[in-house]
């Protein structure tokens, strides 16, 4: 099986040039988290308690996927100062490698163009 050729052109070089960006600042941070956190307020249920008549309790939670099935876990108001970080940068490396086989594929159609083009001058007249 051969491998298709490298694209040329200042498009090709664009996206090679981003490309080596972005594998050289990918590297997968050991505390990343999946998913979104979220702030939200709840009622307690207390007839008598001031969230009864106001937004209500604030609470914050997790939620990602795993295995294919949603998860939402709460987590504790003196975690979010550190749950926070590990969240963007697993939001970040998920964008950079989502871009990254973005850009693998736009490579991989301008090679397919420029061979496309390339085949028809190769061919000789019989």
């Amino acid at each position: 099986m051969t491998e298709p050729e490298s694209p040329a052109g200042p498009e090709a070089t664009a996206l090679k040039r981003r490309k080596r960006r972005l594998l050289a600042c990918l590297a997968i941070p050991a505390d990343a988290l999946p998913g979104s956190l979220v702030l939200s307020h709840r009622r307690c249920g207390k007839p008598n308690c001031h969230c009864a008549e106001a937004t209500g309790h604030p609470f914050s939670s997790l939620t990602f996927m795993v295995d294919g099935k949603k998860r939402v876990e709460s987590i504790p108001a003196d975690w979010i100062d550190a749950v926070r970080p590990a969240v963007d940068a697993g939001r970040a490396f998920k964008d950079a490698v989502t871009e990254l086989l973005a850009i693998n594929a736009q490579l991989l159609v301008l090679a397919r163009q420029q061979r496309r083009r390339r085949v028809p001058a190769e061919r000789t007249p019989e």
